[in-house]
């Protein structure tokens, strides 16, 4: 008799963990509350339009892409991204306008010409949150945080530089380093809102987002936040 696995809840984590079962011969059962997948990656229509809820764009695209390529299936088949030019635009009380273009020198040069804070600053930004990504990605996001990971050289290393991960220093007082406009800081300011948390309270480590949005790029599914889930679910049901 074949291995059974039941999982509780069809977000994108859910539908994941389902298809990796599956390709290891599991027999998978996943259950949801909701009347359709997805757990905070929701849509809405109205009036013949579509809305995206939750999620506004795809970082790390190749993570989705890798539960296709289990089967040997292409992932631009199933889940075609494109990448974003311009991530988001941001509106001030002063109408100050600011597009955040996913090229670092472009998005460091937008700054400067709206703000008069330094291109310079904004590079050495973006420069250090990727070494903070070099540093904690392999231990905290990429392999599971288990009690021998401990012992790992990966872990170790991260520990040995605790200071660079700006753990005991807000994201709001980190970016007060780098920046002295307060618009350039309320922006930066913004990663620690992705998972809901206060810029005042939230630890420096989430400056790494920044890295992942302009440094690696940010991405968009051409039929919408929403199809990530979709493609997965119609994908683990075959």
């Amino acid at each position: 008799m074949g291995r059974k696995a039941s999982i509780i809840g069809a977000g994108i984590g859910g539908l994941a963990i389902a298809l990796r079962l599956k390709k290891q011969g599991w027999d998978v059962h996943v259950f949801e509350s909701a009347a359709k997948p997805g757990g905070k990656i929701k849509e809405i229509t109205h009036d013949g339009f579509r809305f995206d809820t939750g999620p506004s764009l795809f970082t790390l695209p190749d993570l989705a892409g890798e539960l296709f390529r289990l089967f040997d299936e292409d992932p631009r088949k199933h889940l075609p991204v494109y990448r974003l030019k311009n991530i988001t635009r941001y509106f001030f009380d002063d109408h100050t306008v600011i597009n955040a273009w996913q090229d670092p020198e472009a998005f460091a040069s937008e700054i400067e010409e709206k703000t008069g804070e330094k291109a310079d600053n904004v590079m050495r930004y973006l420069k250090d949150a990727k070494k903070l990504y070099d540093l904690t990605a392999n231990t905290f996001i990429f392999k599971p945080f288990t009690t021998s990971r401990i012992l790992s050289k990966d872990f170790l290393k991260a520990a040995l530089q605790f200071r660079k991960l700006n753990t005991f220093h807000s994201i709001h007082q980190v970016n007060e380093r780098y920046f002295s406009d307060s618009r350039v800081i309320r922006i930066f300011d913004r990663y620690a809102t992705y998972n809901g948390s206060d810029p005042y309270q939230a630890p420096g480590t989430l400056a790494v987002i920044s890295h992942l949005e302009h440094n690696t790029g940010a991405y968009f599914p051409k039929q919408g936040i929403y199809d990530i889930v979709q493609s997965l679910y119609v994908f683990a049901k075959q």
